[in-house]
């Protein structure tokens, strides 16, 4: 299993409603592209300096799957929705 993680953090001046929308996005794409294995969003409760929000965490059952997923045009749309409400954007792919 691979886990796609993606950590971002608001831009300045994002509203709750702009970021908690977010938080449906993997849910939506799970029902468009089969490849996503388990759509997991993470809010945080506090926000500092040092945290990410939303934390988006799909699952995938091999690496081609993942490519697949970032190829998907409706992952391309929601990704570049994400981009005009974060401000800074960090990826890890771990193997599980």
């Amino acid at each position: 299993m691979i886990k796609h993680i993606v950590m971002s953090r608001h831009k300045e001046g994002s509203s709750d409603a702009d970021i908690s929308h977010l938080k449906d996005k993997p849910d939506r794409l799970k029902n468009k592209i089969p490849e996503v294995v388990v759509p997991e969003t993470v809010l945080k409760i506090s926000r500092n300096f040092h945290s990410f929000d939303p934390i988006l965490v799909p699952e995938f059952r091999h690496e081609e799957a993942r490519e697949c997923y970032e190829l998907h045009p409706d992952h391309q749309e929601a990704f570049t929705l994400i981009c005009q409400t974060v401000g800074q954007v960090k990826v890890d792919d771990n193997s599980f």
